[in-house]
């Protein structure tokens, strides 16, 4: 006799699902999903519009804005010119603003915005751009190489070039009014000239010249007065430019600011100096080195410094002499991480190691520790642990390890060899790479609690790139050639499963036993695929086709994951992978490896130092919490026990209609299939409210053997396997 209950165990309007979603929804790209928590990268310039909103411009077409005065940053430019190095950011008006800079191909640019960096345009040159500056918001200078200076008059949209002989490139702009500009930079000799114009730019006259080093930096402080200087001379002029003195030297200024006629700032490699008097004398306040820097006002600050222990922008509230970090600045590209108790976080660049002791909050460099080529680093409990390494070469291959929490590490080095990535489940570590010796080919290494070794797969087909456990008994592991291995014995014996594709698999991730995803590139690294499994790999799809490679998959429960990969991309689900979508863009820099300490706290590594945190699960979490919990998605769980015998129980939930025109998702069916597909009983067949629904299943009647049951509905369908043995 065969029994079925169905239980409905909790019930929720799809008004109240709606109206959560679509708040939480219009969260996803705010300022407080993926905050920039760290970026190596040199800022070249800087812009504050008041106390709360500004923008630091970098290499690699990188712009970040901040609204709260430099608690939280986020990537302000979407661009496919990777390769601009932005020099010069000012902002004429709290909503129009200009930027310039130059890439690889002797091509320049000026960006435009009209909506606070909301969006940017792109203007391309035939000349490098080195500065810019704007009289108002529809008059303005662009300097560049080749004798070439640029004047718009139409807001940006439109420039006319005009050739000043006497000066090749065009490093500083100042103007007093709309006719008396000044403009500084090198000759063709690469020394210094500057030059003066009185009829808004049509004629210029040299007024200086340096024979030292070409000028940089520019500003007039009234009608009269004013500084121009190089990296490392500082002249004055009271009479308009017509008349030079020298004001200050000695020192490599990388930037000069005047806040008002009298309180100025200049910084460079191991200072920064105050002048309160308009220049008569200079204050040395700090021994720092500065990148690049902008004072709001005599009081607030806020800098790219170096040599205050890392890299990164610092926030000053005493007029510079001391400062506070926001952005912290490492080196390297951020490859792995992994906390081994809840205050204590590792975190690998492909140099160094890096450690947290606040929950993440803030990274410091432990000292004597680090190595070349490291990637991975993972612990199997609080208190032992592997760092392993490696590059293309195979030689001096790093390998760390620590029996007592990180306190102490040792370390061996290998040669032949390169380990990829690391794993681990219930004291059990595993290690992936390639090796030339003993034995050619790609390896899987596994080891117990005294971190032991062995091999327990060596293929010359592949290398591996990912392995992934979504429990102690079955795994799967991912290389190039499209290969994918699984083990279904606690990774003591591996087979290879079918593949659907040859690209370069680089992360694998499981939620169950049975569903699963890859990604990962071609070999010219300009694409790649999204693979899919819901039968533990025994069939593998082509999920998605994505434009750019992706590095690295991680899910944080059954329905919500994520994967990231090249020039800043970002896809996440929120449904168990049924859709796939692009997040909004917070980097151009390359995004390599993923890291959840919790469901709400996260990373993302990236390029050179950047690091990307989250406490909100990106802002995908307030789904769950804006509903206190309640299901707004479809998930069927695996049956439980299993295997069972005679009954066991099946729990599924029911949310909204996937389709928005549909008030309800019609009848809803739950049933069971033997092993060859015949349809052997339906434990539901009805239309149910949204809400988490339970259904035993007795199969006294049935013989031992596997089955599968199936939950559909009008738009979602999905299939799990369970045993029987009796």
């Amino acid at each position: 006799m065969k029994k079925t209950t169905l239980i409905l165990l909790f019930y929720i309007s799809l008004s109240t699902i709606y109206l959560n979603k679509l708040n939480c929804e219009n969260l996803l790209g705010g300022y407080d999903d993926w905050n920039m928590q760290s970026n190596g990268l040199s800022f070249n310039s800087g812009y504050f519009i008041n106390q709360n909103t500004g923008w630091f411009a970098s290499n690699y077409g990188t712009i970040i804005k901040t609204t709260n005065g430099g608690n939280n940053w986020f990537h302000n430019t979407d661009t496919n010119l990777y390769a601009i190095n932005i020099t010069k950011i000012i902002f004429v008006n709290d909503v129009t603003g200009f930027a310039c800079g130059y890439g690889y191909s002797n091509k320049g640019y000026v960006l435009r915005t009209p909506d606070s960096g909301n969006n940017w345009q792109y203007i391309e040159f035939n000349s490098n751009i080195y500065s810019i500056y704007f009289l108002n918001s529809k008059t303005g200078y662009a300097g560049a190489d080749n004798n070439k200076l640029y004047k718009t008059t139409t807001n940006g949209i439109t420039w006319t070039s005009t050739n000043i002989n006497n000066i090749k490139k065009i490093y500083s702009i100042f103007f007093i009014n709309a006719n008396t500009g000044f403009i500084g930079g090198a000759d063709s000799f690469d020394k210094g000239i500057a030059l003066k114009t009185t009829n808004a730019g049509n004629n210029w006259d040299v007024m200086l010249n340096n024979s030292n080093s070409y000028f940089v930096h520019l500003q007039f402080v009234s009608e009269n007065t004013g500084f121009i200087g190089t990296n490392t001379i500082l002249f004055k002029t009271t009479n308009q430019g017509n008349n030079w003195i020298l004001n200050d030297s000695g020192s490599y200024v990388r930037k000069m600011q005047f806040i008002d006629s009298l309180h100025g700032y200049q910084g460079g490699y191991s200072f920064l100096k105050r002048t309160t008097n308009a220049g008569i004398s200079w204050q040395l306040i700090s021994e720092i080195r500065v990148g690049n820097f902008y004072f709001f006002n005599n009081q607030t600050g806020f800098a790219s410094l170096q040599g205050i222990g890392k890299n990164g922008i610092y926030k000053t509230t005493n007029s510079g002499f001391n400062w506070y970090s926001l952005i912290e600045g490492k080196d390297g590209s951020l490859l792995s991480m992994c906390f081994n108790s809840d205050a204590t976080g590792w975190l690998i660049s492909n140099n160094k190691i890096i450690k947290s002791i606040d929950g993440g909050n803030t990274w410091e460099y432990p000292s004597g520790i680090g190595g070349s080529s490291l990637k991975c680093i993972h612990f199997i409990n609080n208190s032992t642990g592997c760092i392993v390494g490696g590059g293309d070469a195979m030689i001096n291959a790093a390998y760390y390890s620590t029996t007592n929490g990180g306190i102490n590490w040792s370390e061996l080095i290998y040669d032949y060899i390169k380990f990829n990535y690391l794993t681990g489940i219930d004291n059990i570590i595993y290690c992936i790479g390639f090796r030339e010796y003993p034995s050619f080919g790609g390896f899987i290494k596994r080891a117990v609690g005294n971190l032991s070794w062995s091999d327990v797969l060596v293929t010359a087909s592949t290398e591996f790139y990912g392995i992934h456990f979504p429990d102690s008994k079955n795994g799967y592991a991912v290389g190039s050639n499209g290969k994918i291995f699984k083990s279904t014995n606690y990774g003591l014996t591996w087979f290879e499963q079918a593949s659907p594709t040859q690209q370069i698999n680089r992360s694998v991730f499981f939620v169950d036993s049975l569903k699963g995803w890859i990604v990962g590139c071609n070999s010219e690294y300009t694409s790649g695929q999204l693979l899919k499994t819901t039968n533990g790999g025994e069939n593998w799809l082509i999920d998605a086709q994505q434009n750019l490679y992706l590095n690295c998959i991680k899910f944080v429960n059954y329905n919500t994951g994520w994967s990231v990969g090249a020039k800043g991309k970002i896809i996440y689900t929120t449904n168990s992978g049924i859709n796939w979508i692009n997040f909004p863009k917070r980097t151009s820099q390359d995004l390599f490896s993923i890291y959840f300490k919790s469901i709400d706290t996260g990373w993302i590594m990236g390029n050179r130092g950047l690091l990307l945190k989250t406490i909100n699960c990106g802002g995908l979490v307030g789904i769950e919490n804006n509903i206190e919990n309640k299901p707004i998605k479809f998930y069927l769980n695996q049956n439980y026990p299993n295997p069972f015998n005679p009954s066991t129980k099946i729990k599924f939930e029911i949310g909204p209609p996937l389709n928005p025109l549909l008030r309800n998702e019609g009848t809803v069916t739950l049933k069971i299939y033997d092993v060859i597909g015949r349809e052997i009983t339906t434990l539901v067949n009805e239309q149910l409210k949204p809400g988490t629904y339970e259904i035993e299943w007795n199969a006294s009647d049935y013989p031992s053997g596997v089955y599968f049951y199936t939950l559909k509905t009008e738009s979602y369908n999905e299939t799990k396997r369970m045993a029987l043995i009796k």
